[in-house]
């Protein structure tokens, strides 16, 4: 079998490339910046960051599976994505509470010369304190997290409205194995 190359960082898309493939994949973070990105609307600019990160990847990997994903917070016509301190997070946050908010996802995968790309999207609506948020940003890495926040360990007080739960992790993990076993 091909090599299975995540090209991601996250701690929440390697748990879900590990529960599915185990040790059988390898991490390449791209090294591309997304900084002129933000001026795209959410579902866009997640979609262009993946085929990004994917195309920066693939050259180094040309037999192997490539996937590369994006995920921004989306709520009143904002899009969020990491804070970049402990201010910005709990602003963020707070900002957040009891708002519904869009997660999106866009993954780019590569294989051989086969591209696919799409974006996926969940809808939910997060339940948090001023002083559990206080709480929150000084145990958790919420400077990693697109909105400040992560639900792959019950994190935060999230009640998801629609989409999957992958999709807020970061990596649809339905599409992900589609295309492995459509192309192995």
């Amino acid at each position: 079998m091909n090599k299975i190359i995540l090209a991601s960082e996250s701690e929440g898309r390697k748990e879900l490339f590990t529960q599915h493939f185990g040790t059988n994949f390898k991490t390449y973070p791209s090294k591309f910046l997304e900084n002129d990105y933000f001026h795209l609307a959410p579902k866009k600019m997640v979609q262009e960051l993946a085929q990004q990160k994917s195309a920066t990847i693939a050259p180094i990997f040309p037999d192997d599976f490539i996937f590369a994903f994006d995920t921004t917070v989306a709520c009143e016509n904002k899009n969020l994505g990491k804070p970049k301190n402990l201010e910005e997070a709990f602003l963020m946050l707070q900002f957040l509470n009891q708002k519904k908010q869009v997660v999106w996802t866009g993954y780019s995968i590569e294989y051989k010369g086969i591209k696919k790309s799409g974006v996926t999207c969940a809808e939910l609506i997060l339940s948090i304190s001023n002083e559990e948020i206080t709480r929150y940003i000084n145990t958790h890495p919420v400077t990693l997290f697109a909105g400040a926040y992560a639900i792959q360990k019950q994190d935060a007080n999230i009640v998801i409205i629609s989409g999957s739960m992958d999709t807020i992790i970061g990596a649809p993990m339905d599409i992900v194995l589609e295309f492995i076993n459509t192309h192995q």
